[in-house]
């Protein structure tokens, strides 16, 4: 096969060599014009801050928050709770339990807008509500409650603690996961 086209007289050789040039001219200050420069890593806008109230352990606290934000931020950042952990930001790991109106949340996955006015506990509430020496009895909790034990660890998990605490609450109606 030659390499010249016979009906158009193209060349391999000429469209590499035209080619070569375009790349090229890019590169001369001043041939073209400069491309704009890449958007940041946090280039959404800040939504405007919004009001809410969360009541947390017992406690109505009032926040401006974005309403972006999840429950589990909200209880960190902006009210210093920290025994809710931020742990795989999936709702796998269970680090970020939370009970709300008795039921447990992973609030990692939950938007704090849509937790105001529940009834919110947190593994700060847990332990102030039952005190070290009122504290829940876990190995009993399990062998009493339909919960299933992971290893020696893992009752002191928040998901295993809040899901103790809920699990005893709620002695009135089946107890199931939400999660």
């Amino acid at each position: 096969m030659s390499s010249t086209d016979l009906a158009t007289g193209a060349t391999r050789r000429g469209f590499l060599q035209s080619a070569g040039a375009l790349a090229g001219a890019a590169l001369v200050p001043g041939a073209a014009p400069a491309a704009a420069p890449p958007p940041a890593a946090h280039a959404v806008p800040a939504a405007a801050p919004v009001a809410l109230t969360l009541r947390v352990n017992g406690q109505a606290h009032r926040l401006q928050v974005e309403p972006r934000v999840t429950l589990l931020d909200a209880l960190r950042d902006h009210l210093g709770l920290t025994g809710t952990k931020k742990g795989c930001d999936r709702g796998q790991c269970g680090a970020c339990t939370v009970i709300v109106d008795g039921r447990r949340i992973d609030a990692c996955l939950a938007l704090a807008l849509a937790h105001e006015g529940d009834d919110i506990v947190t593994i700060e509430g847990i332990v102030g509500r039952f005190g070290a020496g009122r504290n829940i009895n876990a190995k009993t909790a399990h062998s009493q409650l339909p919960a299933a034990s992971c290893g020696g660890w893992a009752w002191r998990s928040p998901r295993s603690r809040c899901s103790i605490r809920a699990a005893a609450a709620s002695s009135t109606r089946t107890w199931r996961s939400t999660t």
